[in-house]
């Protein structure tokens, strides 16, 4: 029996091997993924363009599409940066939406039939208000387009320390989060930024607005500031814990969110006055989480981890899933029966 499973684990191996290297070619010589399914790159992207239609990114430039909800898989090609990884995903509405890899930002016109290359660069972040205009954010660089990236412009940041992420409230105020404190703000669109720090120097990496006004933003030493104004200004929100990092934040609506990192799970149902610790089945920490309605929500991470509550976030409980992984990364659900996840070497529906 132990010499069986070692066979196994051998030829697991060297699909995974060939897959990274020639993967597009697996349908021509008669080899196909059979576990797991439908293939097992890491997935990091997620986008749903309709109930039925879903497109997964991917590692080694792996690129998705289900036109059924998820019954059938498609494999489709980067015709450049094969070997890119692929990180994040946004659509603008259902035909136009960007693709963020290591080093190349894609864009589609098509509803990701197919993806041209509008930006070449080491990228840490991006964001698109339209889908003319965006922001990319390259090492000490903001870069700019107002015509779908054909052409861009460049800024530079004066910061001393490495940035991590940007993200908007609306087409005019907008953020950029980093190390140190550091914090840039516009409040026209991108034009100008100006730094505008809040009272430390811990680093920020996490920001989730409900609407135009109401958004927080976490951190180093499990620091939540919270806006009410659209980021005119920030109240910080105590937690309670001094040193673990947030990495991330999420509200279902005003009142009730919940902020994690490691070894952190956080609970509000007052907008954040107060946070308290939450309990959850798992010791694997949370990396994501979306509710469908009021009731129904997900909770993901590591380990493959993936916690369903039926009671608006109260309590948690453990779902199975037959695809085993490492790590789990994105999560969308269209109903409180239907969603679907992606992480490292799995996908689940």
């Amino acid at each position: 029996m132990k010499s069986k499973i070692r066979s196994l684990n051998i030829i697991s191996f060297v699909f995974i091997s060939l897959t990274f290297d020639f993967h597009p070619a697996f349908a021509q010589t008669g080899w196909y993924w059979q576990n797991p399914i439908p293939q097992g790159n890491t997935l990091s992207g997620i986008q749903t363009l309709s109930k039925d239609s879903i497109i997964l990114a991917g590692n080694v430039g792996t690129l998705l599409f289900s036109p059924n909800g998820g019954q059938d898989w498609e494999q489709r090609t980067i015709l450049f940066g094969k070997f890119n990884r692929l990180r994040s995903m946004q659509f603008i509405e259902e035909r136009t939406g960007f693709l963020v890899g290591d080093t190349i930002l894609y864009k589609s016109i098509d509803g990701g039939k197919s993806w041209s290359i509008i930006f070449h660069n080491d990228i840490l972040s991006a964001f698109f208000i339209s889908g003319n205009t965006g922001h990319a954010l390259s090492g000490d660089k903001v870069y700019r387009t107002f015509n779908g990236g054909n052409t861009w412009s460049e800024q530079t940041l004066s910061s001393s320390f490495a940035l991590s992420k940007i993200g908007f409230a609306d087409s005019l105020r907008g953020w950029i989060l980093g190390y140190g404190g550091t914090f840039f703000q516009t409040l026209d669109g991108g034009m100008t930024w100006t730094q505008s720090g809040l009272g430390n120097y811990w680093g920020y990496f996490g920001i989730y607005f409900l609407d135009r006004n109401i958004g927080w933003i976490v951190g180093e030493a499990a620091k939540i500031y919270k806006t009410t104004n659209g980021g005119v200004n920030w109240t910080e929100q105590h937690t309670g814990n001094n040193w673990e990092a947030l990495d991330g934040i999420y509200f279902k609506n005003q009142q009730s969110g919940w902020a994690w990192g490691p070894d952190l799970f956080l609970y509000t149902t007052n907008g954040g006055t107060t946070w308290s610790a939450q309990s959850k089945p798992v010791r694997e920490d949370i990396n994501a989480m979306q509710f469908a309605d009021s009731t129904t929500g997900w909770a993901i991470g590591s380990n493959g981890v993936i916690l369903k509550s039926s009671d608006g976030g109260s309590h948690w409980i453990q779902q199975s899933t037959t695809v085993s992984a490492f790590r789990i990364n994105a999560t969308d659900w269209v109903s409180d029966q239907e969603g679907w996840v992606s992480g490292y070497n799995v996908t689940a529906t």
